[in-house]
């Protein structure tokens, strides 16, 4: 935040949330956690704001799982 003097969606959720997440998925020692994130992200997925789904769908699901053969979902499945 210091550096962009403002909050924002996509950079906080691109560089920490879907960071954390995703250790948390490769070391699969906490899954209530887990379970607390993706239910926090279904709800993002629900909502009317534009802003909220966009930061949803194109940072953190894409970081996730949307880079095809880099991503840790596919190294996980092959």
């Amino acid at each position: 935040m210091d550096l962009y003097q403002e909050f924002l969606g996509h950079v906080f959720f691109g560089d920490e949330v879907a960071t954390y997440v995703e250790g948390l998925l490769r070391e699969n020692d906490d899954t209530e956690q887990i379970e607390q994130f993706f239910n926090f992200f279904e709800w993002m997925a629900t909502q009317t704001s534009l802003y909220i789904v966009q930061v949803l769908s194109t940072t953190t699901l894409y970081d996730l799982g949307g880079h095809a053969k880099s991503s840790m979902l596919y190294e996980a499945a092959y």
